[in-house]
């Protein structure tokens, strides 16, 4: 198994549906803007709740990114038993992640009139 970075660990729990947490992953628009806040996503890793309000200024996000980095454990346990299948994840802090991907502009849909 490869050494994951925090940065990559931190990005995925932020987004992952492989373990149950009890806050919901974090969609595309509110994903990138998380990033855009901290630039990089390790750390958030061992803050607590009181600091990531500090640090997001959103107290309901604050909770609800807390909630997901508290899953890394067990996150950490399911890629490793993935990755021993041959199942390899990518975040977007990867160099492997594609860039044209990672460049592209979040919108939102405009509404239908």
């Amino acid at each position: 198994m490869t050494r994951r970075s925090d940065s990559s660990l931190a990005s995925l729990l932020l987004s992952q549906r492989l373990v149950d947490v009890d806050a919901s992953p974090l969609g595309a628009g509110d994903y990138w803007g998380v990033l855009a806040q901290v630039g990089d996503p390790a750390c958030l890793l061992g803050k607590s709740e009181t600091d990531l309000c500090e640090l997001l200024d959103d107290s309901e996000m604050a909770t609800r990114v807390a909630t997901r980095m508290d899953a890394a454990t067990a996150f950490a346990f399911e890629l490793e038993r993935l990755e021993q299948l041959g199942i390899q994840m990518i975040a977007s802090v990867d160099d492997a992640y594609p860039s044209r991907l990672r460049d592209r502009p979040i919108t939102k849909p405009r509404p239908c009139s």
